[in-house]
């Protein structure tokens, strides 16, 4: 693992992971994971944190300087805390969700830390199978509206040619009726010519 290890979603932690930083420890730094491992069971233990509590550095330097056993007394007793150890509760309860770092994790950190990789690539790629898939209804949508506005200027077309046909027809048919007008006018015309027995049945005034 590289030297930072950063973890976006820290609820998929088990209830105690402690990572300190190596490089931010004194030299006894074997006594200080155990100091903090030691708190962290008892402090489990006890209650006193529902999803576990995260150590940082500092307690580690801490714990250094107070030892196991003084580190295990203050959390079994914290009514009798005094300086560092004091300090150390402290900075647990000021810092519950404080995650650092670790050069050498042990196996259980690499299974949770491996856990949390795997989860985050399975929701990678179920989002990533949902974009596809949203993307796929984008296109087929944005195809449908090409289609619809497609059909759409067809029949606006369509109904154009109609308005036109309707309206060649009503032109033709005024012409027709002008024509039957004018028929209907020399039939009469005839009818009283032969009526009146020729000419003097028209007269210049157009009767």
């Amino acid at each position: 693992l590289p030297d930072a290890v950063f973890l976006p979603d820290a609820a998929f932690l088990p209830d105690a992971v402690f990572l300190p930083d190596a490089a931010l420890l004194p030299a006894a730094v074997s006594t200080a994971v155990t100091a903090q491992r030691d708190i962290a069971s008892l402090m489990l233990s006890s209650g006193r944190f529902h999803n576990g509590p995260v150590v940082t550095s500092r307690l580690g330097d801490q714990c250094c300087s107070t030892g196991v056993a003084n580190a295990r007394a203050s959390v079994m007793n914290p009514s009798g805390m005094r300086g560092p150890d004091a300090a150390a509760v402290a900075v647990i309860r000021a810092n519950p969700s404080e995650i650092l770092n670790i050069r050498e994790p042990s196996a259980s950190i690499c299974n949770s830390l491996a856990k949390i990789r795997d989860t985050f690539s399975l929701r990678e790629a179920r989002l990533v199978g949902r974009l596809q898939e949203a993307q796929e209804r984008a296109e087929s949508e944005s195809r449908r509206a090409a289609q619809l506005e497609g059909q759409v200027a067809q029949m606006m077309r369509r109904m154009g040619e109609a308005q036109r046909l309707v309206a060649g027809l009503a032109l033709k048919n005024a012409e027709l009726q002008g024509e039957m007008a004018q028929l209907m006018l020399a039939h009469m015309v005839v009818g009283l010519a032969e009526a009146g027995g020729g000419e003097e049945v028209i007269q210049p005034s157009g009767r």
